[in-house]
């Protein structure tokens, strides 16, 4: 991956909060294993180079404890497959590809999308989109089954607990988004913030636009179902009540 000046900046500055983090879990009495199954996050190359720079937020990685999500994940686009999926077919990736392109394009209707292994094709390059991506857990779920480990986000949540600062706001407010996505997440964010101004969009109330107070700063926030929630549909409970959110957003 290549990062422009400004990336390196942040990755720089996330490399040194994930070193605190794992200290943090240490001298909190986590077990050594439970590094092994730590996940970095943070930007993807050319984040800072974004029209708007969009972050996604997620509850915990799978089956892949001890490796950086982004240089992971950059080069499953790059070969248009992530695990056993086609990009086009991996509802959760192909849809982060969707709506930051249409966040960033001008709100095209999905129908008139670029596929997603079109949009990878030029992802992370000045050409083309790019975006960040934090899960609320850095501890890989290795179990092999799709529904969240709680107990191990718990865990996780629990062992974070440093001093007074607070890490996870500590990775937004460095990480620093024009708009964050989250994804069915809010039961968990009262470990890094509060919420006000809520509003919803959607033909079903499938949103919710509101805004997250951490104590670094104020960030606009839309609610999500989960990307790889069941049977939810593409575009009308993800992109358009979305893009609907964020062009209200915009015009306030």
């Amino acid at each position: 991956m290549k990062y422009t000046e400004a990336d390196l900046e942040i990755t720089k500055r996330l490399t040194n909060l994930h070193n605190q983090w794992k200290q943090t879990l240490y001298d909190n009495g986590l077990p050594d294993e439970y590094l092994d199954l730590y996940v970095t996050d943070g930007i993807f190359p050319f984040f800072t180079n974004q029209k708007v720079k969009v972050l996604f937020i997620g509850k915990e990685a799978l089956e892949i404890g001890g490796y950086d999500y982004s240089e992971l994940l950059y080069q499953a686009y790059k070969k248009h497959r992530v695990g056993n999926k086609s990009l086009n077919s991996n509802k959760f990736h192909a849809l982060m590809m969707y709506v930051t392109y249409g966040i960033n394009h001008n709100h095209p209707r999905y129908i008139d999308l670029p596929c997603a292994e079109t949009i990878a094709d030029s992802f992370g390059t000045k050409d083309g989109i790019s975006f960040s991506f934090m899960n609320i857990s850095k501890f890989s779920n290795e179990s092999g089954r799709w529904p969240a480990d709680y107990d191990l986000i718990n865990e996780f949540i629990n062992k974070s607990k440093y001093k007074n600062e607070n890490l996870f706001a500590k990775e937004i407010s460095i990480i620093n988004p024009d708009i964050i996505i989250g994804m069915n997440l809010c039961d968990l964010f009262e470990n890094i913030g509060s919420f006000q101004n809520f509003k919803s969009y959607g033909t079903k109330d499938q949103v919710c636009l509101q805004e997250l107070r951490t104590v670094y700063g104020v960030y606009p926030f839309i609610d999500s179902y989960h990307f790889s929630a069941p049977y939810k549909k593409w575009d009308e409970d993800y992109y358009s009540p979305i893009i609907e959110a964020f062009k209200a957003l915009k015009n306030n």
